[in-house]
């Protein structure tokens, strides 16, 4: 072989080189920045987790929004996955307006009651219905109720996605370099995918939150109890009327009530008689009166907590105002 021909192979080697290496941090489309090179990152993380997808990507899979050599070029920036897992709730919600209940109370459990509800809108959460009403002297009548508010379900989020593993070597140092920026290449372009299908979901999140907010729970916040009622108090009238709620929807059941739980009204349309199987039971912002002893409310609340787990409720829990604010946009819990 000539000295010519000679150098032409080897130059012809150099160059095949070249363009084995070089094509370790190609992808479609001719930008050669959109994958870091495979031998400055690490194997896409096989038991996938949320925070380790993310550092992964922000590492070894730029995002490019133009050809342009001269453009900037940024990480991928992975949106948060948001996973709710409360089933269909369906929530009766009591305000007591009596004159032996304070008002200012009133007021924070209905601002708390609307927080809870904007902050429960999350990815999976199957919806709720919930009845907005007062006790007054005649709790059973179906003019105590002043809203029933229908929150939506919302989609979950798409499932964290399985990453394809480090090949295994052949060997031959070209070809795992290769087999290696393949991998790259698509877990690269799996997490792209995966997150710009979380982007679309968490926009249809924010606009179920907004019609929420706009149709439900500001006009909670806005809404206008009626005066003070001081011709009795009817805490059974609330209780059956919620029952009857509860049998008629599916799901998980929750009964709210923000009051002293001192009834003195004796309501013929009501039997004593309910079913609360299943009920979560929480007396918020309880106050049990200014005219009463230690001795009469322990015994007050003592009877009222076995009435509802005699009922079949699952918890009743009591909390005073100060706890009750604790709470914050938790109220379910």
């Amino acid at each position: 072989m000539s000295r010519f021909a000679k150098i032409t192979s080897v130059c012809w080697e150099l160059l095949l080189v070249w363009f084995l290496l070089g094509s370790c941090a190609l992808v479609p489309g001719g930008d050669t920045s959109t994958t870091a090179s495979s031998t400055d990152c690490p194997a896409a993380p096989a038991g996938s987790s949320e925070t380790a997808l993310g550092k992964w990507g922000a590492s070894c899979c730029p995002a490019t929004t133009t050809s342009d050599a001269s453009s900037q070029k940024t990480p991928l920036q992975p949106s948060t996955h948001l996973d709710g897992t409360a089933p269909y709730r369906t929530i009766a919600f009591w305000l007591d307006i009596t004159g032996s209940f304070p008002r200012q109370y009133l007021e924070a459990a209905k601002q708390a009651l609307a927080n809870t509800i904007d902050a429960s809108i999350l990815p999976g959460e199957q919806g709720a219905t919930i009845y907005v009403a007062v006790i007054n002297h005649d709790s059973w009548t179906p003019e105590s109720v002043l809203l029933t508010l229908a929150v939506p379900s919302v989609p979950a989020d798409p499932p964290l996605p399985t990453m394809q593993a480090a090949p295994k070597a052949t060997g031959n140092q070209y070809t795992d370099s290769n087999n290696d920026s393949d991998t790259q290449t698509a877990n690269c372009n799996t997490l792209r995918t995966y997150y710009a299908t979380l982007v679309q979901s968490h926009t249809q999140l924010r606009s179920i939150q907004q019609i929420v907010k706009q149709q439900d729970t500001d006009p909670l916040r806005k809404l206008t109890l009626p005066g003070v009622d001081n011709t009795g108090t009817d805490e059974w009238g609330a209780i059956e009327r919620s029952a009857q709620w509860f049998q008629a929807e599916p799901g998980e059941h929750w009964y709210i009530a923000i009051t002293d739980l001192w009834n003195n009204e004796s309501d013929q349309q009501t039997t004593h008689l309910f079913n609360f199987s299943g009920v979560n039971a929480r007396l918020l912002w309880h106050y049990c009166g200014s005219d009463a002893t230690a001795e009469q409310c322990s015994e007050n609340d003592a009877y009222w907590k076995n009435l509802f787990l005699e009922a079949g409720a699952a918890s009743v829990k009591m909390f005073d105002p100060a706890t009750s604010v604790a709470l914050g946009n938790n109220l379910f819990s």
